[in-house]
């Protein structure tokens, strides 16, 4: 059976394309209400073979910064020549690119739009383009009649009743276009949550890192709808996910191991012992799952649910079978190992187990997760579950009998059956 290292689900509200809504700037760019240096750069289809940004003061200068590779930018190179024939003498269009001559010479023999372009050009403007933080193309940066930077907009911001209205002195309000720059060697994630926190589903699967030390446990949270808003579990077997899968999260310490069955070849490596360091065994998982979502408990399961068979090949369901149980009952006659104290007292040391003036339910309650039973616990004593009991007995759960001569003196004994209990049952996805 293959196992993904990591998992990564996320689906995120919102355009990764053109990002646009509020980001982290770097340091070291232009932003809008900045000068613009005034140096000189070489410039192509232009009266002069060089040029700098104060040579076009009194005009509006629109940077087109495009690349070779962008598709959009050259569609739109007979449009901007279009609002430079329409607005000539108040507004100049510069087109600026990182590549070289040779890149777009080269694009040139097949594109008609680069090859009939004759807007002024700058070509490998390593310097001017990277006065500005920008991933995505095009980028258009509007720089006024003073050489300050007025917008970094999108390209169709560039449009007829814009420039009218700025030439015109309205004011015009463009949105900002804001990159982020996500690295793709990184879950998306990591490199989107800095910018953007509003997720809409994720889930997250890895195995322990042996180096490192967790509590373990599980825990879950809802929204104030009602709603699952996230679920994790930390240093947890095999068992204990399909367990949180099954909605047994909650219950996952009194929803014994023997109740989810492995049937699936290689399911030995999977088996954990509650008694060993996790980092010792090498088989256990970190998970969390985030939903912002109104999504029913059943369905947010079945997803989970899918998640875990997918990744480790297996088919998972819910079963009612037959199933080895231990069955604690009152041995006949014998009295109520009712308390003679006030004072509560819970201790487990090993396989010692002491408890004072606590209630029957919680008594077979920590029976079933402090001591580790191996098995299903089930109470056929017919006590009252809120009856107090002192209790003091040897859980050595390696031996029955052990456990049991601790048991008899207080008029109760424990025995191996059989029982219809609900299961969850892992099987080969054939």
């Amino acid at each position: 059976m293959k196992l993904r290292i990591t998992m990564l689900i996320a689906i995120v509200i919102g355009c990764l394309c053109t990002l646009q809504s509020q980001a982290m700037v770097q340091d070291g760019f232009l932003k809008i209400g900045d000068q613009v240096p005034d140096f000189i750069f070489p410039i192509k289809h232009y009266k002069t073979k060089t040029a700098k940004i104060s040579d076009f003061k009194g005009k509006l200068v629109i940077l087109d910064l495009w690349a070779v590779w962008c598709s959009s930018c050259i569609e739109a190179m007979p449009h901007m020549q279009e609002l430079q024939k329409k607005f000539d003498g108040k507004i100049q269009v510069i087109m600026v690119t990182k590549d070289n001559d040779a890149k777009i010479a080269k694009l040139g023999v097949r594109s008609d739009n680069v090859r009939n372009n004759h807007l002024p050009s700058v070509t490998n403007a390593a310097k001017l383009a990277g006065l500005f933080n920008y991933t995505t193309l095009p980028t258009h940066i509007w720089i006024d009649e003073e050489g300050k930077v007025k917008f970094i907009a999108s390209s169709i911001e560039a449009n007829e009743k814009n420039l009218s209205d700025y030439l015109n002195g309205k004011n015009i309000d463009l949105q900002e276009k804001i990159d982020v720059k996500l690295d793709r060697d990184k879950p998306l994630i990591v490199s989107w949550y800095p910018y953007y926190k509003g997720l809409s589903i994720y889930s997250f699967l890895a195995p322990v890192q042996t180096a490192y030390h967790f509590n373990g446990g599980l825990s879950l949270r809802r929204s104030e709808n009602g709603t699952i808003k996230d679920m994790r579990a930390d240093a947890a077997s095999l068992s204990t996910l399909y367990k949180m899968a099954y909605g047994q999260g909650s219950l996952a310490l009194l929803f014994s191991d023997s109740r989810v069955i492995f049937n699936f070849k290689g399911s030995m490596k999977y088996k954990s012992d509650p008694n060993e360091d996790y980092r010792t065994q090498g088989n256990h998982f970190m998970f969390q799952l985030m939903n912002n979502e109104p999504i029913a408990d059943k369905k947010l399961l079945r997803y989970v649910q899918q998640q875990f068979d997918m990744v480790f090949n297996i088919k998972s369901s819910w079963e009612t079978r037959p199933t080895a149980c231990y069955v604690i009952k009152r041995i006949s006659g014998a009295p109520e190992p009712k308390s003679k104290t006030d004072t509560l007292i819970g201790t487990f040391n090993g396989t010692n187990y002491k408890v004072r003036n606590i209630d029957w339910d919680t008594f077979i309650s920590r029976l079933n997760y402090t001591t580790t039973t191996p098995l299903q616990l089930l109470d056929e004593t017919g006590f009252d579950k809120e009856m107090k009991v002192d209790i003091s007995i040897n859980a050595d759960w390696r031996d029955l009998n052990v456990v049991n001569r601790s048991l008899q003196p207080y008029g109760i004994e424990i025995f191996k059956e059989e029982s219809m209990l609900d299961c969850i049952v892992l099987n080969d996805d054939l």
